[in-house]
């Protein structure tokens, strides 16, 4: 391990989200518009928080929502049927975007953002963080990766926070190779596994980027 990555191993994090696997009836590369991101406020039990929401849109006008997986793996058909609540349409209407989900009323986007994809075999080098920005709330949710040149990463992830009578705390750290191709990251971990993810980078920026449904930025040096 280089010296990179055995800095990254004093840091916490936070863990991946599962991928979906489809062995049939694939998304193809065509069908994909763009992943997009918008800004939204959202409120729960452990505070107030902003976030950059992602979403999938696809050329026949359907809009997918929490896509944590590879978008190639994806059974658009199957998740249609399995999990409708997370599908949606979608149109342009002059400099606005109209969305419109199940059972619900129609949506004005009037900002928005259309990220990147990454150049198939590209690589990152840097050490790179993400955290959930939890407002007035003792929970954490944070999330640190290092990745090198030589298709190697270290992932660790630490989440937990404050009861009325004790602290909750869990860890966990994994690393291995890493493959970049469009909008999918694939992990080929030590232990012999092999994850694909959802990745994009951040419009005109190759040291921001989002894997699954987590957004990462470099690092800050100390000192």
């Amino acid at each position: 391990m280089n010296a990179l990555l055995m800095i990254i191993v004093l840091v916490t994090s936070g863990v991946l989200g599962s991928p979906e696997i489809n062995a049939a009836s694939r998304l193809q590369v065509n069908e994909i518009e763009g992943i997009y991101m918008r800004t939204v406020t959202r409120y729960g039990l452990s505070g107030v928080y902003v976030k950059n929401a992602v979403y999938l849109l696809l050329k026949d006008g359907s809009i997918y929502k929490n896509l944590s997986g590879s978008p190639y793996l994806l059974n658009v058909e199957a998740s249609k049927q399995k999990e409708a609540k997370h599908w949606g349409k979608w149109r342009r209407d002059g400099k606005v975007i109209v969305v419109t989900w199940l059972r619900g009323k129609p949506k004005v986007w009037k900002q928005w953002f259309v990220t990147e994809e990454a150049k198939k075999g590209e690589k990152i080098s840097g050490a790179f963080q993400s955290m959930d920005p939890f407002t007035g709330s003792k929970a954490f949710n944070v999330n640190t990766i290092a990745l090198t040149e030589e298709g190697e990463y270290y992932w660790a992830n630490a989440k937990g926070g404050e009861t009325s009578w004790q602290s909750i705390v869990s860890e966990s750290e994994k690393g291995g190779r890493y493959e970049l191709d469009g909008y999918s990251i694939i992990f080929h971990n030590e232990d012999g596994t092999r994850e694909s993810y959802l990745f994009y980078f951040y419009p005109g920026r190759r040291d921001a980027f989002g894997i699954g449904k987590n957004h990462f930025l470099p690092m800050k040096q100390e000192g």
